[in-house]
C-alpha cells in the first residue's frame, strides 16, 4: 500500500467505488466526480509499482 496517507485513502475509496461499479449498485453524482478525477493517479500508482510488485517472492 502506498506510504502517502492521502494516495492510501484515495486507493480505498477508488477500489470502494469500483466494486459498486462492478456489482452493479448506483454510484452518485460526487462519486463519479471523485472516481474520474482520481483514475489516472491510481492507474499511475500501479503502473509504477507494477515492476517492484512482480519479481516479488513468498517469505
Amino acid at each position: 500500500m502506498a506510504q502517502d496517507q492521502e494516495l492510501n485513502k484515495i486507493l480505498k475509496q477508488m477500489w470502494v467505488l469500483d466494486e459498486k461499479s462492478v456489482s452493479g449498485m448506483a454510484i452518485d453524482v460526487f462519486e463519479k466526480e471523485f472516481y474520474n478525477r482520481h483514475l489516472q493517479d491510481i492507474q499511475k500508482y500501479y503502473s509504477e509499482n507494477n515492476d517492484y510488485w512482480k519479481n516479488k517472492i513468498s517469505l
